[in-house]
């Protein structure tokens, strides 16, 4: 398993992931093709794609902030779940990024939620927000209660405002 960084250079890798992400996460949840692709120009956004011999396993969008790596996004694709494969990427990638940080739907929502939550504890990631709030991507949109998780204790603030300020380009909370 290895990453191959994508950028907006290499269409057919890029619309290969756009296709899962679309179909993955719910509209609230995630960009549109318009803000994808600018997404792909700003030179901050890491887009990973997880491949191997048998070809791309999943992605992971992240962005390089100062207390570590966002996730925004992470996927293994379905024909490759349940095999270690998400706790092999998370591994790897945190010889790189020791701090990560993501943002999951709260585990009462549903028992996939929950189980989400557990599989990020498994992989040393805790809840340190419970009233996290993922902004609205677009008018369109709706903001997203989240928990907001990381690989270490973190000073919330200025994390959330980074988030919120190059991640989504919005103004952070009050």
């Amino acid at each position: 398993m290895y990453f191959r960084q994508l950028t907006a250079a290499q269409p057919e890798g890029i619309e290969h992931i756009y296709q899962h992400y679309c179909k993955t996460f719910p509209a609230d949840e995630r960009r549109n093709d318009t803000q994808f692709k600018a997404m792909l120009q700003n030179g901050q956004t890491l887009v990973l794609s997880i491949e191997s011999g048998r070809g791309m396993l999943g992605y992971c969008i992240g962005w390089p902030l100062r207390a570590g790596l966002f996730i925004e996004h992470f996927e293994i694709y379905e024909a490759f779940r349940s095999g270690g494969l998400g706790s092999t990427v998370l591994a790897e990638l945190k010889k790189q990024y020791p701090v990560m940080i993501l943002e999951c739907e709260p585990a009462t929502l549903s028992e996939i939620a929950h189980k989400r939550i557990l599989f990020y504890e498994r992989n040393g990631f805790q809840v340190v927000d419970t009233t996290y709030i993922q902004p609205a991507y677009d008018a369109t949109k709706r903001p997203q209660p989240m928990y907001l998780m990381a690989t270490q204790a973190l000073t919330l603030g200025p994390v959330i405002d980074e988030i919120y300020g190059q991640v989504y380009q919005v103004n952070p909370p009050a």
